[in-house]
């Protein structure tokens, strides 16, 4: 199997919705075959409890905090810097009101952001996401914000590639000092992998997380608040691997 299907089947068993499902399942297989019954039912009760916990709008959000330290650029005082550096974050294929790829949700936020930040100082813009992303990114960028690329990078399959593989690109032309644009919920981790590269790295985040209207309604599970878990969970768990690897190499 590919590593790169490995690596989905992997995210799909262990972040919610599934991971806490097979832990509830799992306890549900202990109850019904007899055995252990009391451990069946405190399996299946935490795998379900933390469904719902993770569903929660309240309990996300803190989540959501946790996973954001960094504050916006202020748009009037922009960091000074060499380049923007946007990221890629899917892409959705042959979207048939474009009649071709097109970036995703998340891509094009930081698409969009992205060419704002540059246009005020007019600095050169690096695009950086494998399987299409990139190329979508350089479509639109170029058709719908008027915009430019200078570097274009199509080959990073993670955040690490993403900075290993923009180093590469602009090391010719003498740029260490960059504003880095992808999700608020992401920053960390990029800003860390951008760094191990020898940049010096301005966070410029991009949020789309919105709490919602009233009370009560922070406390009725939701689909929203689930992808939201599920997010911060896939970052921290993205965060854990990249130090080990970064313990493994000696850096």
């Amino acid at each position: 199997m590919p590593w790169a299907e490995l690596k989905n089947l992997a995210r799909t068993v262990i972040l919610p919705p599934a991971g806490p499902l097979l832990v509830a399942i799992l306890g549900l297989v202990l109850l019904v075959a007899g055995r252990r019954r009391r451990l069946g039912l405190s399996v299946c009760a935490g795998g379900l409890g933390a469904l719902v916990l993770l569903s929660l709008p309240v309990v996300s959000g803190q989540l959501m905090r946790f996973a954001t330290p960094y504050a916006a650029v202020d748009l009037r005082q922009p960091p000074t810097a060499q380049a923007v550096v946007i990221l890629a974050g899917g892409v959705r294929r042959y979207a048939p009101e474009y009649n071709q790829d097109a970036p995703s949700d998340a891509t094009w936020q930081r698409l969009v952001y992205g060419a704002r930040l540059a246009r005020r100082p007019q600095l050169p813009i690096l695009l950086t996401g494998g399987n299409g992303e990139a190329a979508a990114m350089r479509a639109f960028l170029d058709a719908d914000l008027n915009l430019r690329a200078k570097w274009v990078e199509e080959r990073a399959r993670n955040t690490a590639e993403n900075a290993e593989f923009s180093a590469q690109l602009l090391a010719g032309d003498g740029v260490h000092d960059i504003l880095l644009v992808t999700s608020d919920w992401h920053m960390r981790r990029a800003v860390a992998e951008f760094e191990l590269q020898g940049f010096r790295v301005f966070p410029a985040p991009v949020t789309d997380y919105a709490p919602p209207d009233g009370m009560l309604a922070r406390w009725l599970p939701g689909a929203g608040a689930l992808s939201d878990s599920r997010r911060v969970l896939y970052e921290l768990l993205g965060r854990a691997v990249a130090e080990v690897r970064v313990a493994a190499s000696g850096r």
